[in-house]
């Protein structure tokens, strides 16, 4: 735009006018696309379970080695019914040791492998998602088995009381430590497959497949 003044000498003075407006950017910059959260949502789940699960699976493997020993050590000091329920219940554990040790050293392994892929998920790593299926498989039969040895143990020690106690137990309904045992399997299976089934749902989905292609 052009203003025309004269100058001292009678001639016209041309001025540029500058717009108030500055002019507009001939094309707007790219906006980096947004970086998705779901491995770290995911990844930092599968450490804390992960981590538990280290734990407590030692301590399912350790613990029943000093059990008995810490067990006999007070049985000295127990009445006779007290002492000779407490043995009883003691030789269903003891029937049953190595299946807990074993399934507390195979649930280490497990959990290791869950604590892992949640790093190499947190890293995004393609190799994370097959780790994770694996352990989720690895996961829903151990809980399976878990659930049936736990589900045996408590049927045992309920009849091991029953023929100690006598009386006392004969005041509790007979269906109910039954319905008791069935309902603690039925929780232990819901509870150790939830993760499992989320996690093989989740990677089994076209999305996630696609953006994992483009991972190392």
């Amino acid at each position: 735009m052009q203003d025309e003044h004269l100058d001292r000498d009678g001639q016209p003075e041309i001025q540029q006018v500058r717009p108030d407006t500055p002019p507009a950017p001939q094309g707007a910059p790219a906006q980096p696309s947004g970086r998705s959260v779901w491995p770290v949502i995911l990844g930092v789940i599968a450490l804390v379970f992960g981590l538990a699960g280290l734990l407590s699976n030692l301590l399912g493997a350790v613990v029943p080695i000093f059990l008995e020993g810490f067990v006999s050590s007070l049985t000295g000091e127990l009445s006779g019914e007290a002492e000779e329920t407490v043995r009883a219940t003691m030789e269903v554990t003891r029937a049953w040791r190595g299946w807990t040790i074993g399934l507390g050293l195979i649930g280490v392994l497990v959990s290791g492998l869950l604590f892992v892929g949640g790093i190499l998920l947190l890293m995004q790593r393609a190799v994370s998602l097959q780790l994770l299926k694996v352990w989720a498989l690895t996961r829903m039969v151990m809980v399976v088995v878990a659930a049936f040895v736990g589900f045996r143990v408590q049927q045992q020690t309920f009849e091991a009381l029953r023929d100690t106690m006598g009386a006392e137990m004969g005041q509790i309904p007979a269906g109910f430590l039954g319905v008791t045992a069935m309902f603690g399997t039925v929780f232990s299976l819901l509870f150790g497959w939830a993760l499992p089934v989320f996690f093989l749902i989740w990677f089994a989905r076209q999305a996630i497949k696609d953006e994992v292609e483009g991972w190392m």
